[in-house]
Parts: structure tokens; sequence; C-alpha cells
């Protein structure tokens, strides 16, 4: 009896069940329709057909990855369940996966990308694809520290591209790390960095940032060669020379931005640069267009006054000084100085006298004025400057002796005699 038992099980057990002999016509059919709906275009009817047929009999990895292309036309996001299904049955499903990683970034759904891409780079180490991936994710979430790792993945593997040494130099820059970024283009060939625009300007911008600025303004040349002016990038190499102190170069570089709606802005800057350069004819030139434009600063005129007179123009120097006398207000004393400067020294002596009292450093600028009028017979001047600072412990011996002359000139007897009295002391 047990031995009749034992064969009815093996028997029973190698035959399908009544639901399975039912169901497997039924699925068939289903799917033989479905791939008939999805070829006629119809992939809404196709996917519900295969949606049937997994409820009756779970799908194999194939059918999976059937009924996967026909979702993700109808609805991406729904497909993504589906893939999650055939990549657990079959991990080696990489056009699905790829698509799937899209879909689910594209929805917003990065944790599961981002796992979907980990699974390939598992399987797949040494492929690109899926470390390219991930920074798609990461740069998709603006996590640009992990983008950056991603990308440097990729970098170090044998199949990477032109494109992702690009992408890593892009990558480096957005974290702020200028000099890494300059690194990875230098690594592009340059044929192919100078014949895109984006690249060879960004490559300029990193050399502006990390690399000799006289170098970026080379390669701006180049690349403004290639595909024509880019004042965005000049203006920063331009501010980059001017760090370096390199303001003749600066000079130089800044010319092409005069044109621009920031005229004002860089008119200035040229000037500032001429007279840090020591290039006088250039501040005057700067300035000068700078004036046709908008009204020059104090110092604007100071620095083209200060052109002028080491230029031997005396009268045009004189000019900018009698303006900038108007806008100077106080103890300010640039006026002065280049009055003194420009040595007319009436003219200068005036000025003090003109100043008012009350400034500490006025004794001083009073003897100064003093030495060039003392033996030029301008009595009155000199009395003026001296009467209100004669006890000052200023007045050099000269002054002292010129101021008691004058006095004693004037008929002030008492006071000549107690000017050089302090001579004899």
């Amino acid at each position: 009896m047990k031995r009749v038992l034992t064969l009815t099980f093996i028997v029973l057990a190698a035959v399908p069940t009544l639901a399975q002999q039912a169901s497997e016509p039924r699925v068939a059919a289903l799917i033989g329709l479905a791939r008939t709906k999805h070829a006629a275009g119809d992939n809404r009817a196709a996917s519900g057909l295969f949606r049937q047929a997994d409820g009756l009999s779970p799908l194999d990895p194939g059918l999976l990855e059937e009924w996967f292309w026909t979702q993700v036309a109808v609805s991406p996001s729904e497909a993504l369940g589906i893939a999650d299904r055939a990549l657990r049955a079959k991990p080696g499903l990489s056009d699905l996966r790829r698509r799937a990683i899209d879909e689910a970034v594209t929805a917003q759904a990065f944790d599961i990308a981002d796992r979907l891409a980990q699974g390939g780079e598992t399987l797949e180490p040494q492929v690109a694809v899926w470390p390219r991936a991930r920074a798609r994710v990461a740069e998709a979430q603006h996590d640009a520290a992990r983008t950056l790792t991603m990308r440097e993945k990729v970098a170090a593997l044998p199949s990477a591209t032109t494109d992702d040494i690009a992408a890593l130099a892009y990558a480096a820059s957005t974290t702020g790390n200028n000099r890494r970024a300059l690194e990875a283009w230098r690594l592009v060939p340059a044929e192919a960095r100078d014949a895109n625009i984006e690249w060879s300007r960004q490559y300029v911008r990193m050399l502006a940032a990390a690399g000799p600025a006289t170098s970026a303004l080379d390669a701006l040349t180049s690349s403004e060669r290639l595909h024509g002016p880019a004042p965005d990038i000049r203006a920063v190499i331009v501010d980059a020379l001017a760090r370096d102190r390199a303001y003749g170069l600066a000079l130089s570089a800044v010319t092409p931005l005069f044109s621009g709606p920031d005229r004002v802005h860089w008119l200035g800057r040229a000037a500032e640069f001429a007279v840090a350069a020591g290039q006088h004819r250039r501040t005057v030139d700067a300035l000068t267009l700078l004036e046709q434009t908008a009204p020059l600063s104090a110092e604007q005129l100071a620095w083209r006054a200060n052109a002028w007179l080491a230029l031997e123009r005396p009268e045009a120097a004189r000019a900018d000084i009698d303006r900038l006398d108007q806008q100077l207000k106080g103890c300010d004393t640039r006026a002065l100085a280049l009055r003194e400067q420009a040595g007319d020294g009436p003219a200068f002596a005036d000025a003090v006298l003109s100043r008012g009292a009350g400034c500490a450093d006025e004794a001083a600028w009073r003897v100064r004025a003093a030495q060039y009028v003392l033996d030029d017979g301008h009595d009155a001047r000199l009395l003026a400057l001296i009467d209100p600072v004669a006890t000052n412990a200023a007045l050099t011996p000269a002054v002292r002796f010129g101021y008691g002359q004058a006095l004693a000139r004037a008929g002030r007897v008492p006071d000549a005699t107690a000017a050089f009295s302090v001579l004899l002391r």
C-alpha cells in the first residue's frame, strides 16, 4: 500500500495542477495579444494585457523586460516597479537599467535612480556609464561634493571620454576647487577644448581664478580670436592682473571694455592702472575720455593734475588743481601739495592763506609756503603766513630769520627783535 501511495505522489507532482493547466493557455494568449497591440502602437492596451498575464502567473525576466518597454511609453513612473522586479531577477539587463535610471531622475525618485546605478556599478565596475549616471543623479540633487566624487571616479576609468574630463572640470569648479578644475581642463586636448566655445571660455575662467593671470590673458586672446569677444571673462582677467600688480598688462587688457555698458567703471579703472604703472599720458587719456561721460572725482582730478605736471604741462595741471580745490573741504591737503609741486610759490602761499585756520597741520603748511616767498620780496605774504604761528616750534631758522627781516622792514621793531632773539638761544 505504501509503495502505491509513493508512486501516486511522484506522478501527481510531475503533472501541472488544474489551475496551472487552465491558466497557461490564457497567459500565452494575453502575451500574444499584448505583443500585437504593442506592434500596432497601442502601448496602453498592451501594458494592460501584460498586467493581466502577470496577475495570472508572475512573468519571467524576459517578459518583464517586454512589459517595461511597453509601460514606459505609457506611464514611466509606474514602469519603475516593473524594472525593479526585472533587475532583481536578471541584473544584467543594462539597457533597461539605464532607461529606468533616466525615468527615476525625471520623476525625482533620486534614491531609486542612485540604487539602480549602484547596482550597475557593482556588476560592471570598469564601465563608466554607471558612475556617470550616479553623477547625473547627484547633479539633479544639487549635491556638488558627491557629483565631484562620481566625476573623479568616471575620469579614472579607461573608458572615460573627453566629455567626462570636461564634466569633471565643471564639477570641480562648482565646488570652488578651481585648481582641480584647471588640472582637468589641461587634460582635455587643446584642439577639442578650443573648438568648443563653452569649454574654451571655462578654461580661461579657471586660468584667471587659479593660474597666472598673464596665461589667462593669452588664452583669452586665442579664445576671442576663435569665438568672438567675451567681456565678462575679460573683466575677471583684468581684475586678476590688477591683483597681481601687473598694471601695464591690465591697462592693455582693459581697453576693449571701454565700448561696453560699464564704460565709466572701466575708464576709471584704466586711469587707476595707468597711475600705478606710472604711465602719465595714458592717465590723462583715460580721464579725458571718462570726463566725456561722467564728472571726475576729486581723486581723479588729482591723478590728472599730477600727470600733467609729469608731462611738463603746468597750465593744464593748474586748471585741474583749481577744480580740485573747489571739490575739497576742510583740511584736505591734496590741492596744496599739487600747487607746491607746480612750483608757483606765490600761488602756493595764497592757497595756504585761503585755507583757513584750525587744521592740525596748519603750522607745517605755513612754514612750507613761507620758504617759497622768502627771497621774492613778498613781505606781506610772508607776514600773513607766519604771524599766526610765530611762536611755533615748526619754524625753521631760515624762515624765522626771513620773518624777522620782514618785520623790521614793516617797522615792527619789537616783533623783529623777538624773532631774532629766538635764533640766539
